[in-house]
């Protein structure tokens, strides 16, 4: 069975329906709360064709060097309780993103119902609960860091998915436990590396299962999901078709074409694998974090492999320095060709084309980061960060690039000023 919610009518028809509720909820004097989150943040790296984003869903702008645009966005959240035992929330995010209309500021738009103490169910659009940010992944003034770890959050596109879940909290001696089942559809647009394309992704059947748990100063969190991609349709499809039938051609083009229609052809409606584990440390001095993932997929359109960090800090009064070391190690090695296309007709173009498609998601790199959080006010705080890059060639799915700046390893530095605030 093939589930996908067309997202843009279904964020109207659940944003007009919340506010809806909240009016009817604010007439009856019910509980009506407005919040919010925001960064204005500064990027520097000063590589050649090669541009810094925050995460794949952003605009991909190869020749940029200093931007506001990677870390800064203000979000709003409207919550309102009512009948007792309902609730709803509606949160709307101005980021940086290919789209500006309804349906893609629309982060959250979802009803709850409690039926009984600890137990929760929800419908509608709800985080993606996929890592141990899942809940604040946009809120940096909750994290320690400029910006999570792009190893590991990076590539996870799905920021929130249209569904239902069902939460049970529980408490096993002095641990608190809370275990969640979310089933959904989410289909985010993405762009190229060069920024010039934008793609429809979609996450189809998307089941989630976590458990996270808090005991005194530590907190742990362990979850799996599993999901299939698109399925391929349009010119898309038409390439595939083109490459099947070159490979009906004897000889090395045939047998090159072969060996790419075969790679290509598990890309579509493919089924996906998720793993994560994640474990935190925080005394009100010393902060410790650590989060390791893996997944896995006969599919080359999302990276697969293990990814992961460590990060420590220590709290100085208002000052907390902290180091943080992320990476991620592919499982697949690169696509590469073995035969000269330019016998035929745009040879060389169709195969650089399919290449791209199975290669341009590749990640291979890691990560070394210092900075420091000043909490130099209330509800505010200042940080600057300094990550330092190693990518191996071909490996650049973490980056917007030009100009086959991929063809190379790089050693990248960045730059980073942000201030956090809430509301």
């Amino acid at each position: 069975m093939k589930y996908c919610v067309r997202s843009s009518g279904t964020a109207k028809c659940l944003v007009f329906g919340l506010l809806l509720v909240a009016s009817l909820g604010a007439r009856a004097d019910h509980d009506f709360r407005v919040s919010g989150y925001g960064t204005l943040g500064l990027s520097y790296e000063g590589e050649e064709d090669l541009g810094f984003f925050r995460e794949n869903t952003q605009n991909k702008r190869p020749d940029q060097d200093w931007s506001l645009k990677p870390d800064s966005q203000l979000g709003v959240q409207l919550s309102y309780s009512f009948e007792s035992r309902f609730h709803a929330t509606a949160q709307f995010v101005l980021a940086d993103k290919p789209d500006y209309d309804l349906d893609a500021i629309t982060e959250w738009a979802f009803v709850g119902y409690t039926p009984a103490p600890g137990l929760d169910l929800r419908a509608g659009r709800v985080a993606a609960d996929l890592f141990r940010l899942s809940e604040v992944r946009r809120i940096d003034y909750a994290s320690l860091w400029v910006r999570p770890p792009s190893e590991l959050y990076g590539w996870i596109i799905p920021y929130a998915l249209d569904g239902a879940d069902v939460a049970k909290s529980f408490a096993i001696g002095p641990a608190f436990l809370r275990a969640k089942l979310q089933y959904g559809a989410t289909n985010p647009k993405i762009q190229s590396p060069d920024g010039e394309q934008e793609f429809q992704t979609e996450f189809n059947d998307l089941f989630v299962v976590s458990l996270t748990g808090e005991y005194d100063f530590w907190s742990a969190r362990l979850s799996y999901a599993q999901f299939s991609t698109a399925t391929v349709e349009g010119r898309t499809r038409e390439l595939f078709d083109a490459i099947q039938a070159i490979g009906q051609i004897p000889g090395p083009i045939g047998n090159d074409a072969r060996h790419l229609y075969h790679r290509l052809s598990h890309t579509s409606n493919a089924d996906v694998e998720y793993y994560q584990l994640g474990l935190g440390y925080d005394d009100g001095a010393l902060v410790f974090d650590a989060e390791i993932a893996r997944l896995t997929s006969i599919s080359c359109v999302l990276p697969t492999g293990n990814a992961g960090y460590v990060s420590l800090g220590y709290r100085i009064n208002a000052f907390t320095p902290y180091v943080v070391y992320s990476g991620f190690d592919p499982d697949k090695e690169i696509i590469t060709s073995s035969a000269d296309w330019s016998a035929l007709p745009q040879g060389e173009v169709v195969k650089g084309v399919a290449l791209d498609i199975l290669n341009n998601s590749f990640v291979n790199q890691y990560t070394t980061s210092l900075g420091v959080r000043w909490d130099f006010g209330d509800r505010l705080a200042l940080k600057g960060q300094w990550d330092r890059s190693t990518v191996e060639a071909d490996s650049y799915g973490l980056w917007a690039y030009d100009n086959d700046r991929e063809e190379r390893g790089s050693t990248v530095d960045v730059l980073s000023l942000s201030l956090n605030f809430i509301f």
